[in-house]
């Protein structure tokens, strides 16, 4: 007997996966993909409860139709605190983080990610940058925009602008890193896969959010530097009046924010994919060949391509061009068939289920009718009859909040709880339906009214608005207090769950 051999897990330095942590810096320092995992799950949940008080303090606001809970300059503060906190450090970081270190290893079999160095500096740089972040906001960086568009450019100057995008940058690039690892660990194991294994659904989405997620980071990089060149020395490069071009600006952040969209959008998709077929996959295992898993791939891959280039920002400034038809028009009317093909394999899949209709399972479910209502909502801001009309209202800012918060709370949901299970009980099984449901209401009363102002024509910057329309933001009002409620419950139930499920025991 090899003694080396015998002893090599003894000898070997990195911690393992049921191993205690002696001292803080352990947890900071950590590769480990549950611990990871844990720490992506609380930088997020901390960015998120500000975000959602700022999504509530923007409905108190519109609770009635004058300028009364705030001046329209704080309005337009926390309406940038908002759009920044949930995009850049909630949205692009949730899936990925959390869920691509724990469920997507589970489902592929694997117990570590590739360039985990890069991941444990993803986390840094996302906490960093959220800090740098808050800081610009104090001093009056929201003054530009969560989009840095204020006046095309014209709020570069303004104090705390700078700081901001600095913030932005920090951030930028640890979704930089995280994507790197994600799509080294998916493309290694698919290496070392047997020829005729079919990557899960799930694995595939993660693949083309973290390929758009560099593609996002590549260009918000590039347009935040620019930013804080012309913040610093003045360079005017967006300023027509200094012989610049406002369009360019436009237009770089437009895809970013189709970019930030479509990794959204594609990981929630995935996430219901792999709580679905993946439910009672043995560990270790590579995904069963499945019948429609090479469509699913193929629409997978040509919603990510389409796109990037596709989901219209509802701070972007459209172009007339943009109305005719074109090759823009044409990736759209790709982008929505594909939609539509992974909605229509998503219920294929649903009908072919046999497991029990466990809470995970349950908010996975309740995510299927909420993609097709994103996709339905998501018609008027492509096609070039009527993008131009809804860039600036409502329905494009109600649009952006189903794609990249209604499906995809329901959609992490559903991920979290399979992987943090819990001690078997009826009572926590039923607080747990419970809360779900709640979410899946709360969900419907905030967005359904605020889709019908939208068609009215109302400005998602306005503060005020017609009388005949409050009657819908009081309803709108009252569904986000019963969506936090039921986030809130959620988050206890998760939390619950992770302090005493078998997984978190093995931290």
């Amino acid at each position: 007997m090899d003694l080396t051999a015998s002893l090599a897990p003894a000898l070997d330095p990195r911690p393992l996966a049921g191993a205690p942590e002696s001292r803080p810096l352990d947890w900071l320092l950590t590769t480990e993909p549950a611990r990871l995992a844990r720490r992506h799950l609380a930088l997020v949940g901390g960015f998120a409860a500000l975000a959602a008080l700022a999504a509530f303090a923007i409905q108190l606001e519109w609770l009635t139709h004058a300028l009364d809970a705030f001046e329209a300059r704080t309005f337009g503060a926390i309406l940038s605190l908002h759009g920044t906190l949930a995009m850049y450090f909630v949205g692009l970081p949730l899936f990925l983080g959390v869920l691509g270190h724990s469920l997507l290893l589970e489902q592929l079999g694997l117990k570590r990610v590739t360039h985990a160095r890069l991941a444990r500096a993803s986390w840094h740089l996302m906490l960093a940058g959220g800090v740098v972040v808050a800081a610009g906001f104090v001093t009056g960086g929201t003054e530009a925009g969560w989009m840095f568009d204020s006046d095309l450019g014209a709020g570069f100057a303004l104090p705390g602008c700078r700081t901001a995008a600095i913030g932005v940058w920090i951030a930028t690039l640890g979704i930089s890193a995280l994507c790197i690892s994600q799509a080294g660990t998916i493309v290694g194991w698919w290496r070392r896969a047997p020829a005729d294994t079919i990557v899960p659904e799930m694995a595939w989405a993660f693949l083309w959010t973290a390929l758009s997620g560099l593609v996002a980071s590549a260009i918000l990089v590039w347009a935040t530097s620019v930013v804080i060149l012309d913040s610093s020395l003045g360079m005017h490069l967006f300023d027509a009046a200094a012989g610049g071009d406002p369009q360019v600006f436009a237009d770089l952040f437009r895809l970013v924010v189709s970019s930030c969209q479509s990794m959204v959008l594609i990981s929630a998709l995935g996430t219901v994919f792999g709580v679905l077929r993946g439910a009672g996959l043995p560990r270790g295992r590579h995904q069963p060949r499945a019948r429609g898993s090479l469509g699913v791939a193929a629409a997978i891959s040509l919603l990510g391509v389409t796109g990037v280039f596709t989901w219209a920002g509802p701070t972007a400034t459209v172009s007339p061009e943009l109305g005719a038809l074109s090759a823009e028009a044409v990736m759209g009317a790709v982008a929505l068939a594909s939609f539509t093909v992974v909605i229509v394999e998503l219920i294929r899949a649903l009908a072919r289920g046999a497991s029990p209709v466990d809470p995970a399972r349950l908010a996975a479910i309740a995510a299927i009718p909420t993609a097709a209502l994103a996709l339905l909502v998501a018609v008027p801001s492509i096609l070039p009859a009527t993008r131009i009309v809804v860039s600036r209202t409502v329905l494009a800012t109600t649009q952006l909040h189903i794609i990249c918060f209604a499906l995809p709370a329901l959609a992490f949901l559903a991920g979290a709880l399979r992987v943090w299970r819990g001690p078997a009980s009826r009572r926590a099984d039923a607080i747990t339906r419970v809360a779900i449901g709640v979410v899946a209401v709360g969900l419907a009363a905030t967005f359904g009214p605020l889709l019908v102002t939208g068609v009215a024509g109302q400005s998602f910057r306005a503060n005020s608005y017609p009388d005949e329309l409050q009657v819908l933001h009081v309803l709108s009002f009252a569904g986000t207090t019963i969506l936090l409620a039921g986030l809130g419950v959620a988050a206890l139930v998760l939390t619950r769950n992770l302090l005493q499920s078998q997984t978190a025991r093995e931290l």
